[in-house]
């Protein structure tokens, strides 16, 4: 089953693909590089206004999606989100999340397979979560989690 990681960002700063794979890479998660989809060296890696991005980390696994969101699906995402902080045990600390979210430019969402992660992979997107965060000036909405900032450190929990 999927589960989705989003960074609501108040930035217009696009981070690339090329920058993400980069920096999985440098952050050696994995015994072996992992493969990109599209690939570090492809030029379509540079375009700032990508949706999609695969990183195929073990042939065994699933592959970790990275999709990006703009316009009406941004829409669509904040409404969500927002959704979840009304189910938050702390209200004022979500009133600070829900300020966060609804000044979102761009939302990149994160797909895994929880279930068939590697720590390593938990490590890596642990680190990507931080890196867009603070690339980006973004707050984290793990899914049935709760709300964490550019740290990773909680801000609301759910539930």
């Amino acid at each position: 089953m999927s589960y989705f990681l989003h960074v609501f960002c108040r930035s217009a700063r696009n981070v690339t693909r090329r920058e993400l794979a980069d920096f999985i890479v440098e952050g050696v998660y994995f015994r072996d590089h992992p493969e990109f989809d599209p690939s570090r060296e492809a030029e379509s890696a540079d375009d700032s206004h990508w949706s999609r991005f695969v990183v195929r980390y073990a042939p065994d696994k699933r592959p970790v999606i990275f999709t990006k969101a703009l316009g009406d699906e941004l829409r669509d995402e904040i409404t969500d989100a927002l959704s979840a902080l009304d189910d938050a045990r702390d209200q004022e600390r979500a009133d600070h999340a829900t300020a966060q979210v609804e000044a979102s430019r761009q939302v990149m969402t994160i797909e895994v397979e929880r279930a068939e992660l590697t720590p390593e992979a938990w490590f890596m997107l642990d680190s990507v979560e931080a890196f867009v965060a603070r690339e980006c000036d973004g707050i984290v909405f793990a899914e049935d989690d709760g709300f964490y900032d550019q740290k990773l450190q909680p801000i609301v929990k759910l539930h």
